[in-house]
């Protein structure tokens, strides 16, 4: 889990392929997959003018076309201490937006091994169509919801944007089948703002926002494994009070807590781990 791969548009016989620089992706399955999943996020419609069709002019930038071929370079891998993998039992993952790609390999991973004792995985997000998409992911990686998992495996989403517990996938804008450029979630810009901590609490809350104020969750079919919250309940301290209790009981070796996000995010993230002497493993994505 949290291995990467990079892509390049030319073959190896082009001369431009060892001019230009391959993009990054992280690799969202795992090594016993049949096939290498990637989370990519597709961009709306470019208009002239705009920094997307800016974007997809400049031959520096990268974007992946339908029906084009590509060049996959290798796999990397991940930046995860080997020991956690076979430790650790009492493992925390905190992501923001398009970490997930980061995280959810790693959920799968532990949520498959008897001996984890407590597994939880957070995740802050702008629009309920990439919680959507991932319930797919889950779905088709096994995880259909019908095992019903104990209170001690679990996954808590916060979205910040607007949205009802009615919403559905085909009533969102963007057409993921259609031929726009798509960007890995992991390339981190200005889009990613509202990710900031400071967007997921009740005191900078704007009262303004439509985000729903209880807990709930919106789909009926995920039985125990997914709860969805309000982004004005968020405090990490409060997310992961079972975390904690639990790693007084267990070995330090066999507690982590794994981050990916924007900046604000890993910052409270590394300093919760260094106050309650947790280890950590961070994952920075950038463009």
């Amino acid at each position: 889990p949290g291995s990467h791969i990079r892509i390049s548009p030319y073959r190896r016989i082009n001369p431009l392929y060892w001019l230009l620089p391959s993009h990054p992706y992280t690799i969202a399955s795992l090594a016993e997959d049949n096939s290498i999943d990637l989370i990519i996020k597709e961009t709306s419609t470019a208009e002239p003018g705009s920094q997307i069709e800016s974007l997809r002019s400049n031959p520096k930038s990268f974007h992946l076309d339908q029906e084009k071929t590509y060049t996959l370079i290798n796999s990397y891998p991940p930046s995860v201490p080997e020991e956690c993998y076979s430790q650790g039992t009492n493992i925390a993952i905190i992501c923001g937006g398009s970490g997930i790609s980061f995280a959810l390999p790693l959920f799968r991973h532990f949520f498959n091994k008897e001996n984890v004792k407590y597994l939880k995985m957070i995740w802050l997000i702008k629009n309920y169509s990439e919680y959507e998409l991932v319930l797919d992911y889950l779905k088709t990686n096994g995880l259909t919801f019908e095992k019903k998992p104990s209170n001690n495996k679990r996954i808590s989403v916060f979205i910040s944007g607007e949205y009802t517990a009615e919403t559905r996938l085909d009533e969102i804008t963007t057409n993921i089948d259609d031929e726009n450029s798509e960007y890995e979630m992991g390339s981190f810009n200005n889009e990613d703002e509202d990710l900031s901590i400071s967007n997921f609490n009740s005191e900078n809350a704007d009262s303004n926002d439509k985000t729903p104020e209880t807990s709930h969750s919106p789909t009926k079919e995920n039985g125990s494994l997914i709860e969805v919250k309000s982004k004005h309940s968020f405090t990490l301290s409060n997310e992961l009070k079972s975390f904690n209790n639990e790693s007084a009981q267990v070995n330090q070796n066999e507690t982590w807590l794994f981050s990916c996000g924007p900046p604000s995010l890993l910052q409270l993230s590394k300093k919760y781990c260094n106050d309650e002497r947790i280890n950590f493993v961070c994952e920075t994505y950038g463009l």
